[in-house]
């Protein structure tokens, strides 16, 4: 059923994700046994328990943060994530072997303000990457002025009321789409300006084989013909379903339509299977369930903007 190319990406996929387990799993062992020890000589100690179970936690989040930046691909990465966990570590280590009061209150002074310090940054640079992944799905990519590229050709921020008109949104620039959608029902559309016609981008979100794949999905002003589109993924499997993140398979979209009599016909079918190149796009070869994945997603998160697509 499968060539010998994608069980070996398989099998590599899992020792990688099966190191990362043991990897995390011997911290957490490490913390649970410091603790242990805390417990056994506290009496000779006279030191405070909840002093070295901090320190514990803070030290295995700290090295599970610095495992998840070098294994996991996320929007969230960033020199702010990593430095973040490394100072976590640092400070874990201090307490354990300087538990004076005072050490314990500076040290929590400094980590409260780096904290407070990289959180700033590191929400711009998530903002920066989410507009970053909307150029790329109006086709303009590889910018180095993200900000300005942005404002130049993305002149609305709406959301989707339940009639299918559009208001604007009042509210910050937001990088959480699913979490809007399913807590505050809320659906973002931003509107563009590009080749002088009217543009609409959707953010699309969903499931791939082994985790979580998003993108975006620019219209057409017809509201009915894909102009462009950008997806990635967290940890799909390299040269097979990690594949939907290149621009080879995103170019595949360009120019196909949307709606079949005001259904979402839009979406990818199994490698070679493609039966209507108005509304399909053809697969990637071993990457089965990372395609079906892309193909739910477009499916489930346009329809939740049928009324506005069919709103003429």
């Amino acid at each position: 059923m499968f060539d010998g190319s994608f069980r070996e990406e398989l099998r590599n996929r899992w020792n990688e994700r099966l190191q990362s387990m043991r990897i995390i799993g011997f911290i957490v062992s490490i913390a649970l046994i410091a603790v242990g020890i805390t417990c056994i000589f506290i009496p000779m100690l006279s030191v405070n328990l909840m002093h070295y179970i901090f320190a514990s936690v803070l030290l295995a989040a700290g090295i599970f943060h610095i495992v998840n930046y070098f294994t996991i691909k996320t929007p969230f990465r960033s020199g702010g994530y990593l430095a973040m966990a490394i100072i976590q570590v640092i400070v874990a280590l201090i307490l354990f072997f300087s538990p004076s009061i005072v050490t314990i209150e500076i040290l929590a002074f400094m980590l409260a303000f780096v904290s407070s310090s990289l959180r700033d940054r590191q929400n711009k640079n998530v903002e920066l990457d989410t507009k970053k992944q909307i150029l790329s799905a109006l086709n303009v990519r590889n910018v180095e002025d993200v900000e300005s590229e942005y404002n130049k050709y993305v002149k609305q921020d709406m959301l989707m009321q339940s009639d299918g008109t559009l208001s604007e949104n009042t509210d910050v620039f937001s990088t959480a789409y699913e979490k809007e959608v399913k807590e505050n029902n809320r659906f973002h559309v931003f509107v563009a300006e590009k080749d002088g016609d009217t543009k609409y981008i959707f953010p699309v979100y969903g499931t791939g084989l082994w985790g979580a794949i998003w993108g975006y999905i620019a219209l057409n002003s017809d509201k009915n013909t894909v102009y462009g589109v950008y997806f990635s993924h967290a940890s799909e499997t390299p040269g097979l379903g990690a594949e939907i993140a290149t621009e080879n398979f995103q170019d595949l979209f360009a120019g196909k339509k949307t709606l079949d009599n005001g259904k979402i016909a839009l979406g990818v079918v199994k490698n070679g299977k493609v039966n209507n190149p108005e509304y399909q796009v053809d697969g990637i070869s071993g990457g089965t369930i990372t395609s079906e994945g892309v193909n739910q997603m477009l499916k489930k998160c346009l329809n939740n903007y049928k009324n506005f697509l069919i709103k003429r």
